[in-house]
Order: C-alpha cells, then structure tokens, then sequence
C-alpha cells in the first residue's frame, strides 16, 4: 500500500510524525528523520525505541497527557510507509522488512508490528483504566515486543 497521499489532513499527519521523531532523534542521539538510512528505517529495534518514547515519554499540553495508543501506531504506521516510499524494495531486507504492511502477512516483520499494535493498545487501556495519564505511573513497564520477550 503506497501513502503518496496529498489532502491536507494527510500531509499534515505526515508532517507531525516525522517531527515528533526529530525530537525523539534528538533527546536520544539518534539521526533525524531525514538522515536515516536504510538500516535505520529498516529497524524494528528503532521504531519499537520510538514507539517506546512517545508511550512513555513524551507528552502535550499542559496536563501533559499521553499519546493515545491508536495515536502512537497511526504514527509509527506513517513512518514505516514514508520509510517504503523512500527505499521501497532497494534490498532484499527491505522488502521483507515493509511485509509488515501488509494485511496477511505472517512474516517476522508482521508479526512485530502487529506486536507493536497489541502492546500498545494494552498499555493505554492499563493507563485508562487506573484513569491516569501520568508519566511517573508507567515508568519502566515493558512497551515493546523486545521487552516483553526478556
């Protein structure tokens, strides 16, 4: 699925995305968005530290509240597909990386996205449960497959 999309809601997400992972890039030390290579936009170890960052780290407004998790995959989703639309298939490990984008996949790379989604998605509902959005509440649990695996 190509996300060359042009509305201005589209371009807008686009845009938000990649500066949210500029500021991640920064605060960890870590190439921009547009420096990355293709080594790093192949890498689930990135995008799981990123996912990771906006889940627990980052956060808007003045009660500084959370991403939701729909909200942190909508993101990791869009970079993933701007990553495609910048290397699409120049090796083979990219084309297996970007398998993760596609609906029937079984691939490792399926898998850890669709990992990604279910963490995510369990962790707000743990947040949203005990009705807290704060950052010192989640501190150190696991939000990626890496972890939880450990």
């Amino acid at each position: 699925m190509d996300h060359q999309g042009t509305s201005e809601s589209w371009t807008s997400q686009k845009t938000r995305a990649v500066a949210l992972f500029n500021v991640y890039a920064e605060a960890k030390g870590v190439a921009s968005w547009a420096q990355q290579d293709e080594a790093g936009c192949t890498s689930p170890e990135l995008y799981s530290e990123f996912a990771e960052w906006l889940t627990n780290t980052y956060t808007f407004s003045a009660e500084e509240k959370f991403l939701k998790s729909s909200t942190v995959v909508n993101y990791l989703c869009i970079l993933v597909n701007l990553a495609k639309n910048k290397f699409g298939t120049s090796s083979s490990a990219a084309t297996l990386f970007f398998t993760c984008l596609e609906v029937r996949s079984s691939t490792s790379a399926a898998q850890w996205l669709l990992g990604m989604k279910k963490t995510n998605q369990a962790h707000h509902l743990r947040t949203r449960k005990r009705g807290r959005y704060l950052r010192e509440h989640f501190q150190g649990e696991p939000t990626n497959l890496k972890q939880i695996k450990s």
